[in-house]
């Protein structure tokens, strides 16, 4: 099982055995390097470094005696600087580095590569299990009950697209209890990487199965794992986790810097979009001026769609609604048709004075126009006009 590791890991690896600091990579490079992952170190492996970690098997003070060390803030941990980006040192009691791995709560992070000897270490089979997708526990489940770490638990998952068994269901349901006595930004920290992560449905399932999500996400819906997983973007994604919730309390909780709750709260209040917004131009164009922008106005659209999808709802009025709110949303983005009467105009065929009567006329035929650009003359607009006013009563 030898492999190769890029010259810059190799170089750090030897730094620390001059300093008789024996160590192990671990996480993502080693991964790779064993085929794990997809990926070949090449010759420098620049983006390999930043995904590199070695675990080492000296105590912190060791490591932070390191020339050059930048040690970080209230961890076991620090990064050494190379030509191809940082490498973090990882500080294990261990008395060496097998022993460091088999001290793992999963068998997939007890998986190394020997940067001697470019040989794989893999002693709980955790390599076979990142092959087949699956988190499995290792020996010592102690640590597993520790909410924090239950959390970063199913972002791994999400990460890596793992699919937990029961083992590891069970192993984590304890941490149920201490949930709430985590500070808001970590726990957000870790539920934004989560939600970023290439399967986020298999971290939100794991946090579900484990009885976790009822204690981050109260009132989640049963489709929600698969709705967050069609989303896109961080505001989307927890747009579609919080569909149905209380979220100005979750987002609160979890301190959500000021903009982006902001954002994600006004989408959730136009949802569902087919019941929640007029299928007018001018709707449109408010609605998508609200959210930012009429990409957001469109993610809107499908996360209805999803929805109805996933909870397989055939809702045909629904469906033809978010078709009309669609093409007045593409009519938008080729750009407005400027009407051919001005307020002013309005005004005189009205025979009213400036007021909120005018703005709406003004919006009703805009929207007519947008529609059909060839009714734009004065004629029709007199029509359109006419017919306004009879609406209006």
């Amino acid at each position: 099982m030898a492999t190769s590791l890029p010259k810059a890991v190799a170089a750090v690896a030897q730094l620390l055995d001059e300093a008789g600091i024996a160590s192990v990579v671990v996480g993502r490079c080693a991964w790779r390097a064993l085929g794990a992952l997809p990926g070949d170190p090449g010759e420098s492996g620049g983006s390999w470094v930043a995904d590199t970690r070695l675990l080492c098997a000296a105590p912190p003070e060791a490591l932070r005696a390191l020339p050059g060390l930048v040690p970080r803030a209230g961890c076991r941990s620090g990064w050494l600087t190379t030509g191809d980006g940082p490498v973090e040192l990882v500080s294990s009691s261990a008395p060496d580095p097998t022993a460091a791995l088999r001290a793992a709560p999963w068998t997939v992070l007890a998986v190394g590569v020997d940067p001697s000897s470019a040989e794989g270490c893999d002693p709980l089979g955790g390599l076979a299990d990142l092959r087949a997708r699956q988190l499995r526990p290792a020996s010592e489940t102690a640590r597993l009950a520790l909410p924090s770490v239950a959390v970063a638990s199913a972002r791994l998952a999400a990460e890596l697209g793992l699919e937990a068994n029961e083992d590891a269901r069970t192993a984590l349901k304890p941490a149920v209890a201490g949930l709430s006595a985590i500070p808001g930004p970590p726990l957000r920290h870790q539920l934004d990487a989560l939600l970023l992560a290439p399967s986020p449905d298999r971290g939100i399932a794991l946090l579900r199965e484990a009885g976790l999500e009822a204690g981050l996400v109260p009132g989640a819906q049963p489709h929600a794992a698969e709705l967050v997983a069609r989303a896109t973007g961080l505001v989307g994604r927890w747009t579609a986790w919080l569909v149905g919730c209380s979220a100005q309390r979750i987002l609160a909780r979890l301190r959500t810097p000021a903009e982006r709750a902001r954002a994600i709260e006004r989408r959730l209040a136009l949802h569902p979009a087919d019941q929640r917004i007029a299928p007018r131009s001018g709707a449109v164009r408010k609605v998508a001026t609200r959210l930012g922008s009429l990409d957001a106005f469109m993610e809107m659209l499908a996360l209805r769609r999803h929805e109805l999808d996933l909870t397989q709802d055939p809702s045909p009025a629904a469906r033809r609604q978010l078709d009309r709110l669609a093409e007045l949303a593409g009519s938008l983005a080729k750009g407005d048709v400027a009407l051919a009467w001005s307020g002013r105009e309005v005004m005189r065929a009205l025979g009213a004075p400036p007021g909120p009567a005018v703005g709406r006329a003004l919006a009703f035929l805009q929207d007519r126009v947008q529609e059909d650009p060839e009714g734009n003359h004065p004629e029709q607009l007199r029509s359109w006009l006419d017919e306004w006013q009879r609406a209006e009563g």
